[in-house]
């Protein structure tokens, strides 16, 4: 439950962090659509989801009139809008709406910029939480190559998202490259405690498998007719 609980606060903190961008529209809509979207965010913080969702609803509508359809401000509030109804449990409603942000943003910034990489994070946190997870394993690893590439290890998205990708093969029984994760994760955050008692847990989860192996082995070798 502790790793679940990581993955959904860190979308929860990443929700409003989309960078949209001004261009030739209505200046007083604009700065409406703006409040819209600090309202939204700010009702988000509250924990009051109903009417975060139906404020960010009004801001995509907004949005959607005031801007061509492919500015960046409509991918913000569909976002926005997604992580809401992903908070929520609501994953039906979440998935398409980010896949519009995620289109609308990689057609305007390329496949390669950060608010792409946001966007695939925050899909392949919905996938791990649905238990869908070669689906997250894929779109974790896209939004780690966008980050890794423009920032190196520096951003502070690339230790969670090898966290996450070392939970992920941990659940598929894949604990030598869990442990690789994980030790790659404490190199960029090497005081992280999190880090350093999930590591633990699977070397420990590593050697009882080896012992079991040894000891079944053993018992083979001394009854080998018994195991046939």
């Amino acid at each position: 439950m502790k790793v679940l609980t990581g993955v959904i606060m860190t979308i929860a903190l990443s929700v409003f962090c989309l960078i949209g961008c001004s261009g030739d529209t209505d200046k007083d809509a604009e700065s409406q659509w703006k409040e819209i979207n600090k309202k939204t965010a700010l009702l988000f913080q509250e924990g009051k989801y109903t009417e975060a969702i139906e404020t960010g609803k009004n801001a995509l509508q907004m949005a959607e009139k005031i801007f061509k359809p492919d500015n960046p401000n409509i991918s913000t509030s569909l976002f926005n809008l997604a992580g809401i109804y992903y908070i929520q449990g609501q994953y039906d409603q979440a998935a398409p709406l980010f896949e519009r942000a995620l289109k609308i943003s990689t057609h305007a910034y390329g496949p390669n910029h950060v608010n792409v990489a946001h966007i695939l994070k925050a899909q392949a946190n919905m996938y791990y939480v649905q238990d869908k997870f070669p689906e997250s394993k894929d779109t974790f690893n896209r939004a780690l190559a966008i980050y890794v590439g423009t920032y190196g290890n520096a951003h502070p998205s690339v230790p969670d998202i090898l966290a996450s990708l070392g939970e992920i093969n941990k659940i598929q029984c894949k604990l030598n490259r869990a442990i690789d994760l994980y030790k790659a994760a404490l190199q960029v955050k090497p005081n992280d405690p999190n880090l350093k008692n999930n590591l633990g847990k699977i070397e420990a989860d590593r050697r009882d498998i080896d012992k079991l192996i040894m000891n079944f082995q053993e018992q083979i070798r001394l009854r080998p007719d018994n195991y046939l």
